[in-house]
């Protein structure tokens, strides 16, 4: 069950990244089927390919595993400037949101 999160999870951010498992697996110096073999459930990277993999995304190991934040670099963007806007701008902010997401 674990490699099969793990594969599926590895898609995701790779195609939010728009990169193909070739070109990853090359950027990484890897074989040029090594991200495929991943996906496909046919291996596991070692823990220091796992960090490799995790800094080529752009993210955090805790973010690779958080299932709920789709798009970890975008959200680490958004968090990040919002710490700069004062209150009367978060809570525009968070009305947008809350209008987009349709909550009372």
């Amino acid at each position: 069950m674990f490699e099969k999160k793990f594969a599926c999870r590895l898609t995701e951010l790779r195609r939010k990244k728009g990169v193909s498992t070739r070109r990853m697996s090359l950027e990484l110096g890897k074989s040029i089927c090594y991200i495929s073999d991943i996906e496909a459930r046919h291996r596991l990277p070692s823990l220091k390919n796992f960090m490799l993999i995790c800094d080529y995304l752009g993210i955090t190991p805790r973010e690779y595993f958080d299932e709920g934040n789709s798009d970890p670099v975008i959200l680490r963007k958004l968090i990040k400037y919002q710490k700069m806007l004062n209150p009367k701008q978060l809570t525009h902010i968070l009305a947008i949101v809350m209008d987009m997401l349709r909550i009372q």
